[in-house]
């Protein structure tokens, strides 16, 4: 499955989303596109979203950017799930765009939310 992770550039996203999500199983299995894995993208995110199968948003914070990539899957009627950490609060209007808004705890239940996306939009 080919899943594409959107974020705000602001958040510490090699640490607490990159790392976890290479060191898990789930890397293995499934291609994933982490936009600034290896600096500045030298691709469309549009299509890179085109063509995946299911959309991640961590939403913890509001990103203009983010927001725009997940209205590119909305339009290309992909499954968006939308993850924000606890204690935080997602734009409200994530919701008429996702499929689902999950609140994770850590980066080991930040993964666990990811495999569980997978296994139902899979």
């Amino acid at each position: 499955m080919k899943i594409y992770i959107t974020h705000s550039k602001d958040i510490e996203y090699a640490e607490k989303l990159y790392k976890p999500i290479r060191e898990s199983g789930l890397s293995k299995e499934h291609e994933f596109t982490l936009p600034y894995e290896h600096g500045t993208p030298e691709y469309s995110s549009k299509e890179k979203i085109h063509d995946s199968h299911l959309i991640i948003a961590e939403v913890s914070k509001q990103s203009t950017g983010s927001g725009i990539e997940i209205g590119w899957a909305n339009m290309y009627e992909k499954p968006i799930v939308a993850l924000y950490r606890d204690g935080t609060v997602p734009s409200k209007s994530i919701r008429f765009a996702v499929k689902e808004m999950l609140e994770y705890k850590d980066e080991e239940d930040f993964i666990v939310k990811i495999a569980e996306a997978i296994k139902k939009y899979a």
